[in-house]
């Protein structure tokens, strides 16, 4: 075994993660103290685990080794030890940070601002890392973009704030959930925006890449401040994405606007959450013809996969389960 890594300690409980090997199972033992090591569990399949019923503030050391599945190989050797300790009892923790969004190279991920915080301290490790990488500047905000990400390797973050000095420091938070780069953009979206890097624009301003959509649900709205029935869809349509997107559901809403000159765009883009096409991108004339749109509203519901789910769901009860059942239809 190469390698073992801490990937998480509370005062009861710790995360230890090691090195994979194709086909194996392992066994993972772990001390107290000057111990003895006792066996965690030789049938592990996966490569993180989580050991509770742990003494707090204690210190702890772990090693793992490996055999093929079918046991037609020995136990490998131990990996080298490695030693930690459990927070004691009141540690304070922030919460773990989640997933702010993420393109083709990048993730930012953002996490819950601390009162008196002077900034945060912030690290990652790769899944296939052996170690916590530290960012080496100190944050002055709650949200970070990491930059420079693998495709197809997961990758964890865990942040602390500075406190000021003669302040308790507070420990690492919980790593977040594993976050990935954003997977490609399907060919029929591709189309649909100008390609993975044509800009988008949103009410605040900002100029999202269209990439940040790979890997999503995506509704295509389109829509006009003119017209009536769309002014009464738009609310509703804002809520069921305000809910999901807290949720963490890969949802996004894409507008295609239909009014008739760019002011009246961004004044209705004002009271909309989500990325627009450009009102002056040929992409925009082009995307309401290859949804042909006749009437709006229209709510095209296009998969993961690039295939049209719903030709215009307008119609269709806007609720949690009907977008679990679009994501794991656009998923196939």
């Amino acid at each position: 075994m190469a390698w073992v890594v801490c990937h998480d300690a509370g005062s009861e409980d710790a995360t230890v993660a090691w090195s994979a090997v194709a086909g194996a199972k392992y066994n993972l033992e772990l001390k107290e103290g000057d111990g003895d090591f006792a066996s965690v569990s030789d049938k592990l399949l996966g490569t993180l685990v989580r050991k509770k019923n742990l003494k707090p503030a204690t210190p702890y050391t772990a090693r793992v080794r490996s055999r093929l599945q079918d046991e037609s190989s020995d136990w490998s050797n131990w990996s080298p030890e490695v030693n930690f300790s459990t927070l004691p009892n009141g540690q304070t923790r922030m919460d773990a940070p989640k997933l702010l969004t993420h393109d083709r190279e990048s993730v930012t991920i953002s996490w819950t601002p601390v009162v008196g915080a002077t900034g945060y301290a912030c690290a990652w490790r790769g899944e296939a890392d052996s170690a916590w990488t530290d960012v080496k500047a100190t944050l002055a905000g709650p949200a970070m973009r990491k930059k420079n990400l693998a495709p197809g390797t997961s990758y964890y973050f865990r942040v602390r704030p500075c406190l000021p000095e003669g302040a308790a420091e507070d420990a690492f938070s919980p790593p977040s959930a594993p976050l990935t780069i954003a997977p490609p953009l399907s060919s029929y979206m591709a189309g649909i925006v100008g390609g993975e890097g044509a800009s988008l624009v949103t009410a605040s301003g900002e100029t999202p890449t269209a990439a940040a959509l790979g890997g999503k649900v995506i509704a295509i709205y389109a829509s006009a401040s003119w017209c009536g029935p769309c002014k009464q869809f738009t609310p509703r349509l804002v809520q069921f994405y305000n809910e999901m997107k807290a949720a963490g559901k890969p949802f996004e809403v894409l507008f295609l606007s239909c009014d008739r000159d760019d002011r009246a765009f961004k004044g209705y883009l004002a009271h909309m959450p989500w990325p627009a096409v450009p009102f002056d991108s040929d992409s925009r004339e082009k995307a309401l013809g290859t949804i042909k749109v006749e009437g709006i509203p229209r709510l095209q519901i296009v998969g993961q996969n690039g295939k049209v789910l719903v030709d215009n769901a307008v119609q269709t009860p806007l609720t949690p389960h009907t977008l679990d059942q679009w994501i794991a239809a656009g998923s196939v």
